[in-house]
């Protein structure tokens, strides 16, 4: 009997396939540009719904009415731009708040304004020196901009389920922090400062005096004004963030 003797073809080893990441880039790209036309789309919608409130049309909701151009001692002074008596009472507060910046030499004003569904929220604020020591204060306004009325603070705080008890344990929590850090970065020790000594330097007799409420990207936050400045050399420490005071957090 004969065997035959069948070879098998050799089977060529194939390299792996590069890939060609490129392809997608098309691809990719296509999604960028639609995700970015969206999300205009979405903020178009939402300022054109309110395009009917205005006051003046060709201007923002919130726009800044006087400039002084400066880039040491800048004022820059917003404008509630909704036509609406309530509006315009707020427009006079804020001319009335920011006046005595006005006529001081040196002294800072700036705003910030934040649109959370119907809620606008506005704070300006406001610095003057007094012997090269700054004082701060904050001015907040929380507008509804479906009736045009400004939102009272404790219908503010009952959107959040928040009451003013607990914003003081807050606000304290918060000092009790900066008195700590400061010891720890070895400003002062215990023994030469105490907490109420702490407070003293910081001119605050009451967590809840001039609190400032404000609504920013959906959290409640209020703004508090205090001293930043002693002998202890402090004012490297503090930064504008530690006027604010996180109250209530949405976790989307």
């Amino acid at each position: 009997m004969i065997i035959e003797n069948k070879k098998r073809p050799i089977k060529k080893k194939r390299g792996k396939k590069k890939q060609n990441y490129f392809q997608y880039v098309p691809s990719a790209v296509a999604i960028i540009f639609i995700i970015l036309i969206i999300g205009y789309k979405l903020n178009q919608k939402k300022t054109l719904e309110y395009e009917n409130i205005k006051q003046y049309d060709d201007k923002r909701i919130i726009y800044t009415k006087y400039d002084n151009k400066k880039k040491t001692y800048s004022i820059t002074i917003p404008y509630i731009n909704i036509d609406s008596p309530n509006a315009n009472s707020m427009n006079e507060q804020i001319d009335k708040y920011t006046k005595k910046y006005l006529s001081m030499k040196k002294s800072i004003v700036s705003y910030e304004y934040n649109i959370n569904g119907d809620i606008l929220s506005l704070v300006i604020k406001g610095c003057s020196y007094k012997d090269s020591t700054p004082i701060f204060s904050f001015k907040t306004y929380n507008i509804n901009l479906k009736t045009k009325n400004i939102v009272p603070d404790n219908d503010l705080l009952s959107m959040f389920n928040i009451d003013e008890e607990t914003i003081e344990k807050i606000i304290k929590k918060n000092f009790v922090n900066f008195y700590k850090d400061e010891i720890a970065k070895k400003y002062f020790d215990k023994s030469e400062c105490s907490y109420n000594c702490f407070l003293k330097l910081r001119n605050v007799t009451n967590y809840m005096d001039n609190v400032e409420y404000y609504v920013e990207k959906g959290n409640l936050i209020a703004y508090k004004p205090f001293v930043v400045h002693s002998f202890y050399g402090e004012e490297d420490y503090y930064k504008d963030n530690n006027f604010k005071f996180l109250l209530v957090k949405v976790i989307n």
